[in-house]
């Protein structure tokens, strides 16, 4: 991915809401699961970690991209 793709998609405010309307239904999912469902708990917790892995990955690339910027000007 392009620095310059993931700097819009992780400043994007739509995304920024849909992402947060979508951890919300899954925190209600969470508190309405039935405990001894392990199917659905697992589903759910892995539904948190790709919103969490996405944002992960976008910050991996502005990081990567601010240290080849820093190790540039430093040359």
């Amino acid at each position: 991915m392009r620095p310059d793709d993931a700097k819009r998609l992780h400043d994007d405010p739509n995304l920024l809401d849909a992402m947060q309307l979508l951890r919300e239904r899954y925190h209600r999912d969470f508190e309405n699961a039935d405990a001894d469902y392990d199917i659905g708990l697992k589903k759910i917790r892995l539904k948190f970690d790709i919103i969490r892995d996405f944002y992960s990955e976008l910050q991996k690339v502005l990081n990567d991209e601010a240290i080849k910027a820093s190790v540039t000007k430093v040359k």
